[in-house]
């Protein structure tokens, strides 16, 4: 809890000086400007250029694996002890054994290598079988119970590199488990 204090003090101080700078920006643009700019001013407008181009990149590469890193935790995650007192309700609600979901589990985490594997892993067909479906519904109820519930715990003292990406997307990845239909894309 206090960390999310913490979070939203920094979000209102972030939003605090973004007013100012656009304030100081207003007051910068109501100046004469001068037509002629000198070599050092240019060579810093080719450095922001080349940074705005930069940040794509990296948010690119930020988001490239997110589903697959949510995929693989939302699975050691059923996997793991923890997760016992959620997944005991889950499976009773089913009608499954744990040794049986476990295996699955297992499967699952092995093919894991991106949006298509997650979202075949939490999408029910037609023409799977009774025990597959009920396999698939609780695996999406207990990637539901990881993301809103341990997935900042896990963003945080784990070895994700883009920690901010992995934060932002939590919400998208938690839309996209409840409504695996339309899990086509990440962005």
């Amino acid at each position: 809890m206090r960390f999310l204090k913490n979070k939203i003090q920094q979000a209102k101080a972030f939003r605090a000086s973004q007013t100012k700078k656009a304030k100081d920006e207003i007051k910068l643009q109501q100046l004469p400007r001068i037509e002629e700019s000198s070599p050092k001013e240019k060579r810093a407008s080719k450095i922001t250029l080349s940074l705005k181009g930069q940040s794509d990149r990296e948010d690119g590469k930020a988001t490239k694996n997110i589903p697959q890193n949510f995929g693989r935790a939302i699975c050691n995650f059923a996997l793991s002890d923890i997760a016992s007192p959620y997944l005991i309700p889950i499976l009773a609600k089913e009608d499954l054994t744990l040794a049986l979901f476990r295996g699955f589990m297992e499967n699952t985490k092995k093919s894991m290598c991106g949006v298509a594997h997650f979202r075949e892993a939490l999408l029910i067909n037609k023409r799977d079988s009774e025990e597959l479906q009920a396999l698939k519904r609780a695996f999406r109820d207990i990637g539901e119970v990881f993301i809103k519930y341990f997935s900042v715990n896990w963003i945080f003292n784990g070895k994700v590199s883009y920690k901010k990406a992995c934060l932002k997307y939590r919400f998208k990845i938690l839309r996209r488990i409840r409504n695996p239909e339309l899990f086509t894309y990440i962005r």
